[in-house]
């Protein structure tokens, strides 16, 4: 549509709507801001990280030992953190698909017997938790190779994962990001073989953090502020439940039990092997057991040790990174809205009240570049203004003064004009001020005045 048949559909809805000059209309975009891609990479990094650690947890892998992961982790925060082009974003998506594509074709066998070794050792790592026998996948690759060929079955799948992980954080596909996690719990469930307590607690920070950063939505600017608190709230109840009830809950187990029951159908067995009961051991006769102690070794009943049930230092880790990852976007949303404060009236379709707006703004800067509150009126502080900055800036000071005094104390209507005028004046002061403001005033008006 044309500039001309927009303002002709203005006109018809509003027949004044150009009267008072040009109007902006500000429309819903997807333009993110520089905390916002920040925030969206991490959760993308935090996704992958979580899902591949809890595998290679189950596995006995260490993830260090699999550093082709990293490529997909890379691949994921990279798409997230890409600028809005299309163009930009195909060409990396398909650059992604057609180096797994290609690993895959030259690598078929080894990917293949790579991801088979993975699978096994999450089923050795069942039959030491459970009573059940697998039917383990064949592997035609040399024992010897085996470390290779899991690294080249980790590069593939990290990167197709990766890819996942990417789409559904840059495009805030739930479904998806749902489907991911319960794939993960489910296998979990199915196998009786949990992750370590650190991906647990992430997981359970991670999953909560995503659906309600995606249920704000992407415009709202509460949603980073919100998410971090949530994240925090999260972070403390896992820390407690693992510190006070780190054993295992037999009803739980018992549940867990016959649910796999029921889902093990085909290759889960359960095993003939009958393991002799062990012999128990004999006690000595009652006349020979000793129920004293010498009285020259002093009994330690530990009153005065303690002993924390997670490390200090793992906790002090998770405490500090969430603090670094989530402090910053707090702050970036309170002082939006100090500056939403401060600026409160200053766009308001009334010129009387955009005019006091903006002079109350003004005085703001004023006090910023060092004008000393007192109980006087505002025409007393025309010598301090001059003292401070210079004899042309209170000149304008007392030319706008009583524009100020007419849009406060009387009815009278206001014209553009006069608005004009006061919006000059502050935009003037707050040039003067920034340029006769140290360094350190420029840091309070950024960051702590938020003006």
């Amino acid at each position: 549509m044309s500039f001309k048949a927009k303002k002709q559909t203005l006109l018809k809805r509003n027949p004044h709507s150009f009267d008072s000059g040009i109007i902006c209309s500000a429309e819903a975009s997807n333009c993110r801001s520089f905390w916002q891609v920040l925030f969206e990479g991490m959760c993308a990094a935090l996704l992958y990280m979580v899902v591949w650690g809890s595998i290679c947890s189950m596995a006995s892998l260490s993830p260090t030992g699999v550093l082709p992961l990293a490529v997909g982790g890379a691949f994921a925060t990279g798409y997230v953190l890409l600028p809005e082009k299309r163009i930009v974003k195909m060409w990396f998506l398909a650059a992604g698909v057609a180096v797994v594509a290609l690993t895959l074709i030259l690598g078929a066998r080894a990917s293949l017997d790579g991801a088979f070794v993975v699978i096994n050792r999450l089923f050795a790592a069942s039959e030491l938790k459970q009573a059940y026998v697998y039917n383990k996948f064949a592997v035609l690759s040399p024992e010897e190779s085996w470390q290779s060929c899991i690294r080249y079955a980790m590069f593939s799948a990290g990167l197709a994962s990766g890819i996942v992980c990417g789409i559904a954080l840059r495009y805030r596909l739930k479904l998806l990001i749902a489907f991911i996690f319960l794939a993960l719990a489910m296998s979990v469930a199915y196998l009786g073989v949990s992750p370590s307590w650190e991906w647990i607690v992430m997981m359970a920070v991670v999953l909560p953090a995503l659906m309600l950063n995606l249920r704000l939505g992407r415009g709202n600017s509460m949603a980073m502020g919100t998410c971090a608190v949530g994240i925090a709230a999260v972070a403390v109840v896992s820390l407690l439940v693992l510190m006070l009830w780190p054993g295992e809950d037999m009803r739980l187990s018992e549940w867990d039990e016959h649910a796999r029951d029921i889902l093990s159908m085909n290759n889960v067995a359960y095993s003939d092997r009958v393991e002799p009961e062990k012999e128990q051991e004999t006690q000595p006769p009652e006349e020979e057991r000793e129920f004293y102690q010498e009285e020259d070794v002093q009994a330690d009943f530990g009153g005065n040790s303690f002993e924390w049930l997670v490390p200090v230092p793992t906790v002090a880790v998770i405490l500090l990174a969430a603090l670094l990852l989530f402090l910053p976007a707090v702050i970036s949303d309170l002082q939006k809205k100090r500056r939403a404060r401060n600026r409160e009236g200053i766009e308001s379709g009334d010129n009387s009240a955009s005019i006091r707006a903006m002079f109350l703004y003004t005085l703001r800067w004023f006090r910023l570049g060092g004008l000393v509150p007192k109980n006087l009126p505002f025409s007393g502080y025309a010598e301090q203004i001059e003292e401070l900055f210079s004899p042309e800036l209170r000149a304008e000071f007392e030319s706008i003064l009583p524009l100020w005094q007419e849009a406060a104390y009387s009815k009278h209507e206001m014209d553009e004009e006069k608005r004009r005028l006061m919006q000059q004046f502050m935009e003037d002061a707050k040039s003067r001020v920034w340029e006769s403001s140290g360094r350190i005033r420029r840091i309070l008006a950024k960051y702590i005045y938020v003006l």
